[in-house]
């Protein structure tokens, strides 16, 4: 299962939204073709062993940042007719920060122990 414990789609296309119900009930939803089509690449995540996947409309959407998409093969998706092409997100090397901000990798000492304090790497 995913570290986070969810799995998560990127897609684009056009979708339908607002409150809908009565008075007594009244909720925000989401509905269309690409709402069922981020679903079912969702779905997809647990087969492949990533958390994150991102359709081919999303690839081409991302104007320089093709280079942090793994290709991770065209695939069926139920009740999409055209097979998908899915990739994956390729994290951001780490680096070390010297300034010890974000992802800066500190190392202090507590009770004579040596501790490493590393901070989350940024998608």
């Amino acid at each position: 299962m995913s570290a986070t414990g969810a799995y998560f789609a990127l897609h684009v296309g056009d979708v339908f939204y607002g409150d809908i119900g009565g008075a007594d009930r009244l909720d925000f939803t989401v509905i269309g073709p690409a709402v069922n089509e981020a679903a079912r690449i969702s779905a997809m995540c647990r087969p492949l062993g990533r958390d994150v996947l991102v359709s081919q409309a999303f690839a081409a959407a991302l104007s320089g940042l093709q280079r942090r998409l793994s290709p991770m093969g065209s695939h069926t998706l139920r009740g999409i007719a055209q097979l998908q092409a899915l990739f994956a997100v390729i994290p951001e090397p780490r680096r070390r920060d010297r300034r010890r901000g974000r992802g800066a990798q500190r190392r202090r000492t507590m009770g004579g122990r040596q501790h490493a304090h590393i901070t989350c790497p940024r998608l």
